[in-house]
C-alpha cells in the first residue's frame, strides 16, 4: 500500500479483527498471492475490494478448489480490470457498470449482482441559508454546487455553456465548484463573464460545508462523480447528471439502483440550461424531489436494506466451471471516450512512469535492467531499485512514526 490504512476502517476492526499487511511481506508477488490464498481458504466468504490492475487477487484465486465463494467489487467498472475468471460473483455498484461486463467483458449474467454501496450519510447540521454566505451568495439565491476533480470537466465545453446560458438567463442563480483552481481556465473566464456567479474553489480539505449550502446538486461531465452526487443528495439536494453521452457510453455518466428515478437527466445542452433554470423558479418541486432523494439514498445506502443486500451474498453458491463468454472487441464511441477521458485524467502516465513504478515486484536482474531502460527515457529513480515490500515496509514504519510522535 503506498497510503495508510484509512481510519474510517480501522476504527471498524476492533480487537476482535487482525488486520494483514501483505505488501510489507518479503517475497515477490506470487508468494504474495500465495499468502492470501492461504488466508482465505480460512473464510466463510471472501470480498475482493482491489485496484482494478492489482493481479494478485486474481492469481491468488486463479484455481477456485478448496477456496470459499469469492466475490470481487467492481469499484473501477469504468476501466479495464484484471481477474474475471478468477470470481465466483461480480458485485457491481450501478446498472451501466454491469451492463459493460456482461455487453463487453463476457461476463455471464449468472455471475453478476448489482448492490448499492454503502454511505456514512452525515444528515444535514446547518441550514442553508446559514451555509451560503461562506460562499458569497446570498439566501436568497439558488446555489447549484459539484464536486469533482478538474480533470472530470476537460472535454466538457458544451456542459459548461449550457451552465453559463442557465445564469445568464436567471439572475438568482449561482454555481460553486469544489476541484478546479478559480485561476485556471475556463474557470477564471466563467467567473470574470459572470460577474462571480459562477465560481470555482478550489480543492477543500471538506467539502460537505459546500453540500449544505447547495439547493441542488449539478454532476461533473463528461466524467461523472456519483459518490459526490449521493453524498449532497442525502443532504436532501436534488441532483442532476447530464447525459450528453451517447447510451452506449452510459458508464462515463451517473446511476445508482433505487435513485435513478429521481435524478433529473436531461440530455441536450439546452435541456440542461432549462432543468437548471427550472430548478430556480420551481422551488417547491426543488424541495419535493430532494427531499424524496434524500430518503432514497438512506434506504438504499444505510441502515437494514443495505445490510440485507449485503447478507444475501453470504447465502450465494461457488461457481466451480469456466462459463467466461468470449469479450466484445469494439472501436465506437465508448472506446474512444474511454481513450479521451483517461488520457486528461491526474492518473494518466507514459509508459516510462508505468515501467518505474513496477520495477520493484521485478527480480532482481530484470529489475535493473529495466531501470536502466527508464533512466535513458528520463525516468526511474534510484529508490525505484529497491523490492516493492521493502519499500512498503519502510513506508509503514515511517508512519507508525509519525503516529506517535506528539505534536
Amino acid at each position: 500500500m503506498t497510503s495508510p490504512v484509512p481510519a474510517k476502517i480501522v476504527s471498524r476492526l476492533g480487537d476482535r479483527v487482525g488486520l494483514t499487511m501483505l505488501d510489507t511481506a518479503p517475497g515477490s508477488l506470487l508468494h504474495r498471492a500465495a499468502r492470501l490464498r492461504a488466508l482465505a481458504s480460512t473464510a466463510d466468504l471472501v470480498v475482493s475490494h482491489c485496484h482494478p490492475f492489482d493481479v494478485v487477487p486474481a492469481l491468488a484465486f486463479a484455481d477456485r478448489r478448496g477456496l470459499p465463494p469469492v466475490v470481487y467489487i467492481d469499484n473501477t467498472d469504468h476501466v479495464f480490470w484484471v481477474g474475471v475468471r478468477a470470481y465466483d460473483r461480480i458485485v457491481h455498484l450501478r446498472r451501466s457498470g454491469q451492463d459493460l461486463a456482461l455487453h463487453r467483458r463476457g461476463l455471464p449474467m449468472a455471475r453478476s449482482l448489482v448492490r448499492n454501496r454503502p454511505l456514512a450519510v452525515r444528515g444535514r447540521t446547518k441550514r442553508r441559508e446559514t451555509a451560503k454566505p461562506q460562499w458569497r451568495v446570498p439566501a436568497s439565491d439558488v446555489l447549484v454546487v459539484t464536486a469533482a476533480d478538474a480533470s472530470k470537466f476537460k472535454g466538457g465545453d458544451t456542459y459548461l455553456a449550457a451552465v453559463e446560458a442557465a445564469v445568464a438567463a436567471e439572475p438568482r442563480l449561482q454555481w460553486r465548484v469544489a476541484g478546479p483552481d478559480p485561476e485556471s481556465e475556463p474557470w477564471a473566464g466563467l467567473a470574470r463573464r459572470t460577474s462571480g456567479r459562477i465560481q470555482a474553489v478550489g480543492m477543500l480539505p471538506d467539502v460537505a460545508p459546500l453540500h449544505h449550502a447547495a439547493d441542488a446538486y449539478l454532476d461533473s461531465f463528461p466524467f461523472a462523480g456519483l459518490t459526490s452526487l449521493l453524498e449532497s443528495g442525502g443532504l436532501a439536494n436534488p441532483v442532476v447528471t447530464f447525459r450528453g453521452h451517447r447510451p452506449e457510453c452510459a458508464v462515463w455518466g451517473s446511476d445508482s439502483p433505487g435513485i435513478d428515478h429521481l435524478m433529473l437527466r436531461p440530455k441536450t445542452p439546452d435541456q440542461l440550461r432549462d432543468t437548471l433554470i427550472d430548478l430556480v423558479r420551481r422551488p417547491r418541486e426543488r424541495v419535493t424531489r430532494g427531499t424524496a432523494t434524500a430518503q432514497a439514498i438512506l434506504e438504499c445506502h444505510t441502515g437494514p436494506g443495505w445490510v440485507a443486500d449485503a447478507e444475501s451474498l453470504y447465502r450465494m453458491s461457488q461457481r466451480l466451471d469456466d462459463d467466461l463468454l468470449a469479450p466484445v472487441r469494439g472501436r465506437g464511441h465508448l472506446d474512444l471516450l474511454t481513450v479521451s477521458v483517461q488520457a486528461t485524467n491526474p492518473f494518466s502516465r507514459t509508459s516510462a512512469d508505468i515501467t518505474a513504478g513496477l520495477l520493484g515486484a521485478m527480480p532482481l536482474t530484470d529489475r535493473i535492467s529495466m531501470w536502466r531502460q527508464t533512466r535513458r527515457g528520463g525516468a526511474g529513480r534510484v529508490r525505484d531499485l529497491a523490492p516493492e515490500w521493502a519499500a512498503a515496509a519502510v513506508r509503514s514504519r515511517l508512519r507508525r512514526r509519525r503516529d506517535v510522535i506528539p505534536g
